[in-house]
Formats: C-alpha cells, sequence, structure tokens
C-alpha cells in the first residue's frame, strides 16, 4: 500500500463556531453538503464538524453546531481571511429555504 504523508503545519490554528436553526431534518444533509464543498473550494478550511445537535419536537426545529478549523502550511492567518470564508458559508446558508442563523 502506497503511504500518503501531509506535512504538519507549524503555525496555530483557527477556530469559529456556527449554530444553525434548521425546519427539517432534509436542510441538513444540504447544509453538510454546502460546507463540504466549502472546504473543498478553500485550502485554509483544513476541518469542520458537528459539536452539537438538538432537536426540539414541540416547535419542530433542529439546532446544529458546527465547528470550523482554519489553517494555513505557510503563514499565521487573519481574521480578515477567515471571515471572508465564513461569509460566505453564511451567505449561502441562510439562501436554503429552512435554514437560519439566529443572532445575524
Amino acid at each position: 500500500l502506497e503511504k500518503k504523508y501531509q506535512k504538519i503545519s507549524d503555525f496555530p490554528a483557527s477556530y469559529r463556531d456556527l449554530s444553525f436553526s434548521l425546519d427539517s431534518n432534509e436542510n441538513l444533509s444540504d447544509l453538510a453538503n454546502l460546507i463540504t464543498q466549502t472546504s473543498g473550494a478553500n485550502d485554509l478550511l483544513t476541518d469542520f464538524f458537528i459539536f452539537d445537535l438538538f432537536e426540539n419536537k414541540k416547535m419542530n426545529i433542529l439546532k446544529v453546531g458546527y465547528r470550523f478549523k482554519f489553517q494555513s502550511t505557510e503563514k499565521s492567518l487573519t481574521d480578515v481571511e477567515i471571515d471572508k470564508i465564513m461569509n460566505s458559508v453564511i451567505k449561502e446558508a441562510i439562501s436554503i429555504t429552512g435554514i437560519d442563523i439566529e443572532g445575524l
């Protein structure tokens, strides 16, 4: 088997969290696809995962918390660089019917 190695960055990682409110479980896959596409298009977004999941059956709302990891192998990242990617995620997510980010 061929082993693939990936260089570990000497530069610090930065993390951002977002909490999404979804009207239905079907929106969960739309959101996951959006975030996966964004990650594939941006080398600085190195990892993401769900850290919180809560379903309120009375109000028919699903809340999903995502954590995003940003890191470069070439330099320390600035807030401006990270915010550009996060703003793209936010803009695309809220354009999907049934997905909202409270507080924005």
